[in-house]
């Protein structure tokens, strides 16, 4: 593995530093590097080096201990204290040799100690296996850091997926609630067409009575037109709500916006898939007062939905569910909380529900056992938003008693 390792540096593209007081040192390690063709930078004293380090970031650094203002030690100290310098190995190049001494380097970071007089076939077997073992922490890292992107692209598609899916939840409680005055159109459209024969028959007929009949035809005419209005005035605000839903979760700029009127706009928007989910009673208690946030307004409403999707499972098989909705003012934030009186969550988990993808449902595609799905995400995704807002979501819960989850921003405040 070594040897596979070692075989992937490329001298021509390596750059070694050489830091030693003593022209006659540098020299004869510049002839022993130069013959296996690596590329040397040469410093004679502490702060030169520093610099070269800090403009050429080289691969290796060979380093003697002992020289005037800044010693090796020093040198190496800083170096190690740097972020994109911390990673270079540090070869200590030194006549130093007691043990204390060489402790000293170890423990301050140095890769390794070569003590003089040196022999080149060691410091060659040694320059090169720390190259070899600086490009395997390399590739490691670049593969880390792969993985990390994938994770946070999985994480992203995942986060979306839930979106999605509370969307999908919340469309069925909609439609459900297009049904109805739906079909009462089209029930009151029959009946005037009903009313309208009723008409014609009357006037067919010649009925010396037919004026008193046609006065009371009319009076339906006025009663139920004026139903069929009412219905449509109540489709066009369901519809409104739609669109209005659909331009605020597009929207990615940052507004300041009162948190009570993000959170009457989702009810108007939930109202029905609150309804759908067994007729969920709401418990709605918001404060009077402006709680203005500065926030991007579809981040609440994602937040907002999550929490209501997860009450709204908890209680699935409730026989008397509620939802508490309450907002308020502490210090120098503004919070909402959303409760349920389900069965509670265990503490033994409680730590565990901000976790990526944990979760006591069903995995999204696994719907064998007839439980709610879900990515893991959800809650997840909730903290890290509020994270970004310098927010933070808390949790409380007692088994058979339910669940209240509290969301806290900070207030903005306009001068």
């Amino acid at each position: 593995m070594t040897q596979l390792i070692t075989s992937l540096i490329k001298p021509e593209e390596t750059l070694i530093l050489v830091v030693d007081d003593i022209p006659d040192n540098v020299q004869l390690i510049g002839q022993i590097l130069a013959g296996e063709k690596y590329r040397i930078a040469v410093a004679t004293n502490g702060k030169q080096a520093i610099s070269i380090a800090e403009k050429s970031k080289p691969d290796l650094v060979l380093l003697d201990i002992m020289m005037p203002d800044m010693d090796g030690y020093e040198v190496c100290r800083f170096m190690k204290s740097k972020l994109d310098m911390s990673n270079i190995p540090i070869i200590f190049l030194t006549a130093k040799t007691e043990s204390t001494d060489k402790i000293k380097g170890f423990e301050i970071g140095a890769a390794d100690y070569i003590t003089k007089p040196f022999d080149a076939m060691e410091v060659l077997a040694r320059v090169k296996t720390h190259l070899g073992l600086k490009l395997a922490i390399d590739r490691v890292n670049e593969y880390n850091l792969d993985l990390e992107r994938m994770l946070q692209e999985r994480t992203k598609e995942l986060i979306q997926t839930e979106r999605h899916a509370a969307f999908s939840l919340m469309i069925q409680g909609i439609i459900h609630n297009f049904k109805n005055p739906i079909t009462n159109l089209m029930w009151n459209s029959d009946f005037l067409s009903m009313q309208n024969a009723k008409i014609q028959s009357v006037i067919s007929s010649k009925d010396i009575d037919a004026l008193e009949k046609i006065d009371e035809i009319c009076k339906n005419f006025e009663h139920y037109n004026s139903l069929i209005m009412s219905t449509l005035r109540q489709l066009t605000t369901m519809i409104n709500s739609l669109m209005a839903k659909s331009r605020s979760d597009k929207s990615t700029v940052h507004e300041i916006i009162d948190l009570n009127y993000i959170l009457n706009g989702e009810l108007d928007f939930m109202n029905a898939d609150l309804d759908f989910k067994n007729n969920i009673i709401k418990d709605i208690q918001l404060s009077d007062k402006k709680l203005l946030v500065e926030i991007v307004p579809s981040d609440v409403s994602q937040i907002f939905q999550n929490l209501i999707r997860n009450a709204m499972d908890a209680l699935l098989l409730h026989t008397d569910p509620q939802i508490p909705i309450s907002t308020g003012m502490k210090k120098s934030n503004v919070w909402f909380k959303i409760s349920d009186n389900g069965p509670g969550i265990n503490q033994s988990i409680i730590k565990k529900i901000f976790d990526p993808f944990f979760t006591t449902k069903s995995k999204i595609g696994d719907e064998t056992d007839n439980k709610p799905t879900g990515t893991g995400l959800g809650l997840h995704s909730c903290s890290e938003i509020l994270k970004s807002y310098s927010g933070k979501i808390e949790v409380d819960s007692q088994l058979g008693s339910g669940t209240s989850f509290t969301v806290y921003l900070p207030l903005k405040n306009i001068i």
